[in-house]
């Protein structure tokens, strides 16, 4: 027969230690846990910290980018007024003014931009009668261009103005007396070295008390 072998009160004591973690390394434990969490928290707000970085530096270079772009655009179109042609109405006068014929007028125009204008082309209506000019007597914009020609930088240039209109006796005793005002309204068209097009418009009449041409008051204007 067995004996059954005493439990050994040391021997309980061992295992209750070996069972039961010593309070050091509870506390190791816990400051390991805790420092990890730390670790995470702080590498989540460092990412952050760089996607914000990030996105203003994106931010800052699209701003940089549309500010240039913008910049250029700006300088190009101030080279463009610098450069292009300016085309002004410096004269005018009767080219013939007998009963029986065409009223014709010379137009003195002059290019005072730095670069030539091309394909320049004109229209224009003259009106005799009525009480005064006005912006309904602008009719001239229902005719079409005539000529086709290149005017320099500087260079003054004469135009002949035909009418299609014969003077009468009559028209032309009222005219010079003031009884029946007279005027001609018209336009320039032509085109810069950037291929943009332009438009000088005028309008001179007949001042019968000082017997000279001067401008209607409307329709002289140019971009």
């Amino acid at each position: 027969m067995k004996r059954k072998k005493k439990n050994n009160p040391t021997d309980n004591q061992n295992n209750d230690k070996k069972s039961t973690p010593h309070p050091e390394v509870k506390i190791k434990n816990e400051i390991t846990n805790h420092s990890t969490d730390d670790n995470t928290s702080e590498q989540k707000t460092f990412r952050n910290k760089i996607d914000w970085l990030t996105f203003l530096l994106v931010i800052f270079t699209a701003s940089m980018a549309i500010t240039s772009w913008f910049l250029y655009w700006q300088s190009r179109e101030q080279s463009k007024l610098e450069m292009r042609a300016y085309i002004n109405v410096s004269d005018y006068g009767v080219r013939q003014f007998i009963v029986g014929k065409e009223i014709m007028f010379n137009l003195s125009i002059l290019n005072v931009g730095k670069t030539p204008g091309n394909n320049l082309q004109t229209r224009g209506a003259l009106k005799i009668g009525g009480t005064d000019i006005y912006e309904t007597d602008i009719r001239y914009k229902e005719y079409p261009y005539e000529g086709n020609s290149t005017i320099g930088a500087n260079i003054p240039t004469k135009i002949a103005v035909l009418t299609n209109t014969i003077l009468t006796m009559n028209d032309s005793i009222l005219i010079i007396t003031g009884k029946k005002p007279m005027a001609y309204l018209g336009e320039i068209v032509y085109d810069d070295i950037f291929g943009e097009t332009h438009h000088t418009e005028y309008c001179f009449k007949y001042f019968a008390d000082y017997k000279f041409f001067g401008d209607c008051g409307i329709n002289n204007k140019q971009d």
